[in-house]
């Protein structure tokens, strides 16, 4: 089923705003970033910075729900008369991750960058029922037709975090710390499968139609998380992270894009 025309408008004016907000706060918070790591260290902080100027590491992300809201649908309409059902689940993605980046700005702040990506999911079983059952007869006049369709994708996510540290990054000790920022999201790999069983029992594959959907959207990511240095100096961090997209990527007959997405990660950085 297609799209309404407001998820087609990639470029709606709340995205455009959003987008412009976080590329001038990247480039003000750059900009700081720059012009904090070109001046020297008063002589209390010039000791072992414990959140380093520049770090990156690897990233593993759990997520807490799945990617899709699905279930039971139906829909029916009179001209042509036609009546459907569908029951879709999602398949879990219990792990994806990536690579990041941090840069210090302040004693207390930093930029965390980051390039994730996921697999996501999901199957349907649709049942389509078309025309008009004649009651004079002893069979169903109607034309049924079942369609198994299962979808296959990668998202690559694209955070733009500001942390914010409990502690300066030249005191000693482990520390909690606090964030939010951007997300920018796109669709790759998109693979679709759709199994059609007429009513005389004839089957057929096709991997076409793919299904409608937005091939990049905006959110806003918050969170928190610690930092905790092991013995040979490697940064262990522990975090959570709560994303809202602003539209939903996927918007079809009984599958839609969660847009509340809650994950647990961990990464290592040096």
């Amino acid at each position: 089923m297609p799209l309404p025309a407001r998820y087609n408008d990639f470029w709606s004016c709340e995205v455009i705003l959003v987008r412009l907000s976080a590329l001038l706060a990247l480039g003000a918070l750059c900009g700081t970033a720059v012009y904090a790591q070109n001046q020297p260290l008063p002589p209390e902080l010039q000791r072992r910075a414990y959140v380093r100027r520049v770090s990156g590491g690897v990233t593993l992300t759990v997520p807490v729900l799945t990617q899709f809201v699905t279930g039971f649908d139906y829909f029916a309409r009179q001209t042509p008369p036609l009546e459907a059902s569908v029951e879709s689940t999602s398949r879990r993605s219990w792990a994806g991750g990536g690579l990041v980046l941090q840069f210090t700005v302040t004693e207390r702040t930093a930029i965390n960058l980051g390039a994730l990506l996921r697999r996501a999911e999901f199957t349907s079983e649709r049942t389509e029922i078309a025309g008009v059952d004649n009651p004079n007869t002893l069979i169903d006049d109607r034309v049924r037709t079942d369609i198994r369709e299962s979808v296959r994708l990668r998202y690559l996510d694209f955070p733009i975090i500001v942390r914010y540290y409990t502690r300066g990054h030249h005191q000693r000790g482990d520390r909690w710390f606090f964030q939010a920022g951007p997300n920018f999201r796109s669709v790759r790999r998109l693979r679709n499968n759709i199994k059609t069983t007429a009513q005389d029992g004839t089957v057929t594959e096709s991997n076409t139609p793919l299904p409608p959907y937005v091939r990049r959207v905006t959110g806003i990511t918050a969170g928190f998380g610690a930092q905790v240095i092991d013995p040979v100096g490697v940064r262990v961090i522990p975090e959570v992270r709560y994303t809202r997209w602003l539209d939903p990527q996927f918007n079809l007959f009984g599958v839609q894009s969660r847009r509340d997405h809650v994950e647990v990660m961990i990464s290592f950085t040096f």
